[in-house]
């Protein structure tokens, strides 16, 4: 068995390298693990299931959703508003405008769970006005990808989605999981922010605007809007009066309606928010069909059980293991992006994390933490590219070394939530519907 699971997997990262989809890579493979195993009619019937059973899923209805309100916040303005809002309001603090990054992203992570919408919208609004301030430039985009960072780990989240659908959990439950860990992490990013501007002095080298206080909070009424709205979408959720679909599309129509109030609706922002929702779900779904028919083959061919005793067996305490998971994610994160890494790996070691007594809900959260590393790990993190892509005249390696630091925040994150599952696992106990 060792030399079948080396054999699978060198011939995925050689398709890989060669070019080939993630989608398409798993795919393959899992086509020829099926055909070896079982022959050719049989494999077409397996591959059939498992495509059809995978996107049919009413559940799965969720994810279009929350992309699309969350494209719809950002053609409504209200992105540039709450940027605006924020900015006059922590402007006091040491690092400013950088807060006002992790504010905005945690924010809008709360509202549609897209990492590279969220790196577009704050790399637009932020990076100009804090070269106009004085900031520096590493540790602006370092806050730009920490703040786009936080919207797989704050609900609502595609990842988490996924990760439900792999394992078979509540998804509203998942998603109450990851509320205290995604705050205690935006707070350690703004944190290590004041620290640095403190201890290095910088305050003094950058222009900050201070307004009187009254001024400051009447800028935060567009802030309201977007609160109310998250208040509305999780809430209903956490008190049982809504699934997740059901407050996905509820909050999709909240964004249709602030998009109206400020006047911003119209057809063409209707079919730019449309095909934008229709080319993100068309990927991640392409992505998890494929990946769903290689664990399937995984699965068929005993690799899944295998791996569950062999990590079980194991002459090391429970934490060993999960530390060697974490690094596992740390290292394909290099080469993988979040989603496809996860939907690969879960499979294989999520029967052996179960047996080992650890609550699914907690491995959930730390899974998309360790698995969304990547998003922002060299060199290929997707929200690195996203970030140059909205300046490309700005070399990557740059945003390598602004990004590292806020990495290594992370890593205390993860810590800090595998010392204490308490912070995932309290919330959904407290659940009205679960």
């Amino acid at each position: 068995m060792p030399g079948f699971l080396i054999a699978v997997f060198g011939m995925l990262l050689a398709l890989l390298v060669g070019g080939m989809w993630v989608a398409t890579a798993a795919a393959s493979v899992g086509i020829f693990i099926l055909w070896s195993k079982i022959g050719f009619n049989p494999m077409i019937q397996s591959v059939s299931w498992a495509v059809w059973n995978s996107a049919s899923t009413f559940t799965l209805s969720t994810i279009p959703l929350f992309i699309f309100m969350g494209f719809m916040l950002m053609e409504s303005g209200l992105a540039e508003r709450v940027y605006s809002g924020i900015e006059a309001t922590v402007n006091r603090v040491p690092g400013g405008l950088l807060h006002t990054n992790i504010i905005v992203g945690g924010l809008f992570a709360a509202t549609s769970g897209s990492t590279i919408a969220a790196t577009a919208t704050l790399g637009t609004i932020s990076l100009p006005e804090m070269e106009k301030r004085g900031y520096p430039q590493g540790i602006s985009l370092g806050s730009v990808a920490a703040g786009a960072f936080l919207a797989p780990v704050i609900p609502p989240s595609n990842m988490m989605i996924f990760y439900c659908m792999l394992v078979e959990l509540s998804i509203g439950r998942q998603f109450m999981a990851g509320v205290f860990p995604g705050f205690i992490l935006a707070g350690l990013f703004m944190l290590y922010i004041a620290l640095r501007f403190s201890l290095l002095r910088q305050k003094e080298e950058v222009k900050r605007e201070i307004l009187p206080w009254r001024q400051s909070l009447a800028r935060l009424k567009d802030v309201w809007l977007i609160v109310i709205l998250i208040v509305i979408v999780l809430g209903s959720i956490y008190m049982g009066l809504a699934t997740p679909t059901e407050a996905a599309a509820l909050g999709s129509a909240g964004a249709v309606g602030l998009a109206a109030l400020h006047r911003r609706l119209n057809w063409q922002a209707l079919k730019k928010c449309a095909i934008g929702t229709l080319r993100v779900t068309g990927q991640v779904m392409f992505i998890f069909v494929g990946v769903k028919v290689m664990s399937n083959a995984l699965s068929l061919a005993g690799v899944v059980d295998f791996v569950t005793k062999a990590l079980v067996a194991l002459p090391v305490p429970p934490i060993v293991i999960l530390l060697m998971i974490f690094a596992l994610f740390l290292i394909l994160g290099c080469f993988l992006e979040s989603i496809p890494m996860m939907l690969m790996v879960v499979p294989l070691i999520y029967p052996a994390v179960m047996s080992l007594g650890y609550d699914p809900y907690w491995f959930g959260v730390l899974v998309t933490l360790a698995a969304t590393a990547g998003n922002i790990t060299p060199p290929v993190g997707v929200t690195l590219f996203a970030l140059q892509a909205v300046r490309p005249d700005i070399p990557v390696t740059r945003i390598y070394r602004g990004v590292i630091p806020f990495l290594s925040v992370i890593v205390v994150g993860l810590a800090i939530v595998t010392v204490f599952p308490q912070l995932a696992t309290w919330l959904p106990s407290t659940m009205i519907g679960k």
